[in-house]
């Protein structure tokens, strides 16, 4: 306790020892590890969500693929296609070119569960197309209680975003994917400590 904290730079230059060994994700089970053994977990329905995580890089530095040119020189995109096929960051390749709603589209991470594509209780988005969620599962009381708790998981991303910061400092997949795990492990134990003045302990 009395030692010192440690600088940003040393968590830097351990950053790459710490993916290497999975570090943050073993940090992050072990708080949900406590959270099961405190009975602060609920077994009862199972939601999948994802959030748009913006990336660093600015769109200078989206160009094409086969483009020698230096980001920094910028130049006009008017009137010019881009997209993820063609297109690449050459600072940060890993991101993608993403939009949500009508937002305009933004070098992005997606922050989400890898099998989610195999979650029923997709969002319901009938604008202009067909939704992923057919009316029979949209329609039933197990969807209902889904829409609820989604609620919750997008409390702990706009948490993330308020303080955790919108966008990311870091480039790579790898790099973001560990502060977007340790940033959601620190909200658990920001809602743990909230539990536990709710929910105190009885004694035994």
């Amino acid at each position: 306790m009395d030692d010192a904290v440690w600088v940003p730079t040393v968590f830097t230059k351990n950053r790459e020892r710490l993916i290497k060994h999975d570090a943050v994700i073993e940090f992050f089970n072990e708080v949900v590890g406590i959270a099961e053994n405190k009975c602060w977990l609920c077994g009862e329905h199972f939601s999948v969500d994802g959030t748009l995580i913006q990336a660093w890089p600015g769109h200078k530095s989206f160009v094409r693929r086969d483009d020698d040119q230096d980001p920094e020189d910028g130049g006009s995109f008017k009137g010019e296609t881009r997209s993820n096929e063609t297109h690449e960051s050459k600072s940060d390749p890993d991101s993608r070119l993403y939009r949500k709603g009508k937002t305009a589209s933004e070098l992005r991470y997606i922050g989400h569960i890898d099998d989610a594509r195999q979650a029923p209780h997709v969002a319901q988005n009938k604008s202009g197309r067909q939704s992923a969620a057919p009316d029979s599962i949209a329609q039933s009381a197990g969807y209902a209680v889904s829409r609820q708790k989604r609620k919750l998981i997008e409390q702990g991303f706009g948490w993330a975003k308020s303080i955790g910061g919108r966008q990311v400092m870091v480039r790579g997949l790898k790099k973001v994917d560990q502060m977007f795990v340790l940033t959601m492990a620190v909200y658990n134990l920001v809602r743990m400590r909230t539990l536990g003045q709710l929910r105190p302990l009885q004694p035994q």
